[in-house]
């Protein structure tokens, strides 16, 4: 964000701060007289890595196997498509309520807002406030626990109520059980077998949340490629398109501009492109063109060659966001296989 400063509002007394921080972290902190000190206490609890807290998340939102089999075990949920999104007709304790199935919303949230009176002033002031990371930038909800109902499923589940507008998701811990095929009409639930906490915490060496984990910079290698590879890119309807899991979002690999990098896959993600912080506009080369739109001059996810695709600017995203308009056709998501089916 420092460099974005510097870089796009030159002249101006935050660019010159941001460069200053830049060039000498230490010296910048020292002239300005700004102390960073660690709080000491006589019991000091312990601080948990990004990565134990991801599977300390995980557990905390599994359910039993006896739970699993109390589920539907299929379901076929009609949508409507309004700006952009994947709108459901839900109920939250039995009032109804239109919410976004999302699969970039690792929880569920309601816009209290849209839907005043819903939860009550005493269970909202009861309720944990939670800092929410939107693609504009940091809001604050309330975790609340709910009776949510999608059509014929029933589950209770955590919610986080916010007071903006036009929020009210359907995500991740209620469907997450389930492999899921988007059509033109329906969301079709099939329950996927069932996976123990232990199953669903996979281990890795390197911090999940860090960011050369989800950009990298090395370049593919020009290696030549032959007649058969260049016709199955070219006309291979059917792929999959493999993700993995950061807590309960989708993340699958894709290339900007020849750079690789990470990506979640995101229902909710309604524009026509791709979305992304702006720390990101210098390392993907990403242009400007004469009306000031942002532009990605090729994008390729899979088998799916784009060029001059759209980018929309995002602060707080700490990745890529890719919505189901750059691939613009049907898909099964497995759970079991960890990947994204494309029939057609």
């Amino acid at each position: 964000m420092f460099t974005h400063i510097a870089e796009h509002y030159p002249g101006t007394k935050e660019a010159k701060l941001a460069a200053a921080y830049l060039a000498s972290p230490e010296l910048f902190l020292k002239q300005n007289k700004i102390a960073v000190t660690a709080r000491k206490t006589k019991s000091a609890p312990k601080t948990l890595s990004n990565l134990e807290k991801l599977n300390q998340m995980i557990k905390e939102n599994s359910i039993t196997e006896a739970e699993w089999k109390e589920l539907p075990a299929k379901s076929r949920i009609p949508y409507s498509h309004e700006n952009g999104h994947l709108q459901v007709k839900a109920k939250i304790n039995g009032k109804d309520v239109k919410m976004i199935f999302d699969t970039g919303a690792s929880i569920c949230t309601l816009s209290t807002a849209d839907y005043p009176g819903l939860l009550s002033k005493g269970t909202l002031s009861k309720a944990q406030p939670v800092p929410i990371r939107r693609p504009h930038g940091i809001t604050r909800g309330r975790l609340c626990r709910v009776e949510l109902t999608v059509h014929d499923i029933t589950r209770r589940v955590n919610i986080l109520a916010t007071n903006e507008p036009g929020v009210s998701v359907v995500g991740q811990n209620f469907f997450k059980e389930y492999n899921y095929m988007i059509d033109p009409f329906y969301i079709r639930l099939t329950r996927a077998p069932y996976r123990s906490p232990e199953d669903k915490i996979e281990i890795i060496s390197r911090d999940p949340y860090q960011v050369d984990d989800l950009y990298k910079e090395s370049k593919p290698d020009k290696k030549p490629v032959s007649k058969n590879e260049i016709k199955t890119a070219d006309y291979q309807d059917r792929f999959k398109l493999p993700f993995k899991r950061m807590g309960e979002l989708m993340l699958v690999d894709m290339e900007v501009n020849d750079h690789k990098v990470k990506a979640c896959f995101d229902t909710g993600c309604a524009v026509d492109g791709i979305v992304m912080p702006p720390q990101f506009y210098k390392l993907l080369e990403i242009k400007v063109d004469g009306e000031k739109k942002n532009i990605a001059d090729k994008v390729v996810v899979g088998p799916i060659h784009k060029k001059y695709v759209k980018v929309s600017f995002a602060p707080t995203l700490q990745f890529l966001l890719i919505g189901p308009k750059i691939f613009d056709r049907p898909y099964t998501v497995d759970q079991k296989e960890s990947c994204i089916v494309f029939d057609y």
